[in-house]
């Protein structure tokens, strides 16, 4: 086991961090595995961003170079710092960490979990003491705090979020008597005294949500901004409630994790920082600021496209949430596309959306690449506040490779709420309404 040595921590504080990682594993959404020997690997490093649209279009010769200027400052180089960490929940599905469980140390108390352990991704937890898995399901755990699809997380703390589900499990336990008469409760209350987190991965939610767990009070007093940001981080939300803070504090994790050689120093890190950090940005933002204002400015940015109609959002008759996007403007942050279509998620209308980015071709004629997928929140197959959607066969998801506009140009899209999209362009004849239509003669529900 690799083992973080670290001081007891107290009121948010740690100290004496030591890292001994011998090799880190590789598993790409294939099955197949390389190691490096590199100590200093991130999982940030290696881990595909969410950036269907950069990666859509191709550069444009036709642009002038004032345009190009222009576009690399207020698109390029922000979204670069905005989703460079954790965007791979949406993207491929490539985890690197550690060999081994990493730990780190809580002061000894009865109502939070006494420590953290990193568990590598589809390893076991094996130590004698304890364990609350939490966003991510590991097995061996006594305990699962998760939203990830097979979960067995008690219904009295569900939530959509794992934050959420931290957030109700240690409200629950905090305000128990020691001798109350819930069978269920006396087990948690048991487990959560001798316990360790445990989680397989480094994200906003699964950051949030195991912090929670080792300093409860902390995050119940904190717990609408911890929200917040675990909903930007998960579902690429604009939070309906507390929006400005959790967009900031999203990125303000995501920045300092960036900064980490590993996803146990990310861990570390943040949970030693957590309590100032949303502290500030629930106050001023004044200390925080370099770590989140190149996302708000581009969040800012986007949303005025999406408000002047520069990016044009529209819901089709059949449900697909369009959002058109003209020349030489890339993908924006999900949080915005989410801003536009918010009205008609919230009711339910929405089952998919279709992202259309236009360019010029060398030759001056207009050609569109798609991405076409669910609203990004329909990973999460159990919900209790938002509406589930269906996700597409197999059998489907090939039939629409077979028979959409330009068939040759489509592959499948690998990621958790992906379905199809474009890797060439498609010709400037193939209108949005060409493909819509294909779209719903396959993919009807």
């Amino acid at each position: 086991m690799v083992t973080l040595n670290a001081h007891p921590i107290a009121s948010g504080t740690a100290t004496g961090l030591t890292r001994l990682v011998d090799s880190l594993v590789l598993w790409p959404i294939d099955g197949h595995h390389v190691k490096s020997d590199r100590c200093s690997a991130s999982a940030s490093h290696i881990r595909e961003p969410y950036r269907h649209g950069l990666h859509a279009m191709p550069n444009n010769p036709t642009t002038s170079g004032i345009q190009a200027a222009f576009v690399t400052a207020c698109f390029m180089l922000p979204m670069q710092i905005y989703s460079r960490r954790f965007r791979t929940r949406h993207g491929r599905k490539c985890i690197a960490t550690a060999v081994g469980a990493s730990t780190i140390q809580a002061p000894s108390s009865s109502d939070h979990a006494q420590g953290f352990a990193l568990v590598p991704y589809g390893e076991k937890w094996e130590q004698r003491t304890p364990a609350i898995c939490c966003d991510g399901l590991v097995a061996g755990a006594d305990l699962q705090l998760t939203h990830w699809k097979g979960n067995a997380t008690p219904s009295s703390n569900y939530a959509d979020t794992s934050t959420e589900i931290a957030l109700n499990f240690v409200a629950q336990v905090s305000s128990a008597s020691s001798s109350t008469d819930d069978l269920e409760l006396n087990e948690h209350l048991s487990i959560l005294s001798n316990s360790t987190v445990v989680n397989n991965h480094c994200d906003s939610d699964g950051l949030i949500a195991c912090w929670t767990l080792l300093y409860p009070q902390e995050a119940l007093a904190r717990k609408d901004a911890l929200v917040a940001a675990a909903c930007v981080g998960d579902f690429q939300e604009w939070p309906v409630q507390n929006a400005e803070v959790g967009l900031k504090l999203n990125a303000a994790i995501e920045a300092i994790a960036e900064t980490c050689s590993s996803d146990e120093e990310a861990y570390f890190t943040i949970f030693e920082k957590m309590t100032d950090l949303v502290d500030d940005i629930c106050d001023t933002g004044d200390r925080t600021s370099n770590l989140w204002h190149a996302a708000w400015q581009q969040l800012q940015d986007g949303k005025a496209l999406i408000k002047s109609g520069t990016v044009h959002y529209w819901l089709d008759k059949h449900g697909v949430a369009v959002f058109e996007h003209p020349a030489d403007i890339p993908e924006l942050p999900g949080p915005i596309y989410n801003l536009a279509s918010q009205e008609d998620l919230a009711a339910g209308r929405v089952r998919r959306n279709l992202l259309v980015f236009t360019h010029k071709g060398l030759d001056g004629d207009t050609e569109r690449h798609f991405i076409y997928e669910r609203p990004r929140h329909a990973w999460v197959q159990r919900l209790v506040t938002r509406v589930p959607v269906t996700a597409p066969t197999s059998q489907c998801c090939k039939q629409l490779l077979e028979s959409l506009p330009e068939a040759n140009r489509w592959v499948q899209y690998k990621s958790l709420a992906g379905i199809v999209r474009t890797e060439h362009p498609l010709s400037e004849e193939t209108s949005i309404e060409k493909v819509l239509q294909a779209l719903y003669e396959v993919d009807s529900i």
